[in-house]
């Protein structure tokens, strides 16, 4: 997978701002032949009807100390921790909505890949790229 498609899912869970920053850095001369087509529309859209309003950031505690955090952010201020972060979101883990992926057993939150593999059969994992069997995924 491209590293735009992240971009343009940002933009799908709130991101509106920073996906129209990305979009048109790549609709530039330079990178425009290198988009993949089917994306190519997409990106074309958020250039064409920007939307940069920004859902406010929620907060969520630190899995190592409790500390209140930022969502996206992947170190905490109070413990110095290094936090993992959610292969499908981005978001650093949680205590209690902690899995993995079965495959490559990579940090997932639970309701973040159950969401992404229920919306279409045979969903790859975005790291290892292998199919991810929902019967496969548990809370841990």
């Amino acid at each position: 997978k491209q590293w735009y498609q992240r971009r343009v899912r940002g933009y799908r869970s709130g991101l509106r701002a920073s996906a129209f920053s990305f979009a048109a850095m790549l609709l530039r001369p330079e990178y425009r032949s290198s988009i993949d087509p089917k994306w190519k529309k997409k990106i074309e859209q958020i250039v064409r009807k920007p939307d940069k309003s920004e859902e406010e950031e929620g907060q969520d505690p630190c899995p190592q100390c409790g500390a209140m955090l930022p969502q996206m952010t992947l170190e905490c201020g109070d413990c110095k921790n290094t936090l993992p972060y959610c292969i499908i979101s981005g978001r650093h883990m949680l205590k209690e909505d902690w899995s993995e992926c079965p495959n490559c057993t990579w940090p997932a939150l639970y309701s973040e890949l159950t969401d992404f593999i229920s919306a279409a059969p045979n969903t790859p994992c975005p790291l290892c790229n292998k199919p991810v069997d929902p019967a496969n995924v548990q809370l841990i």
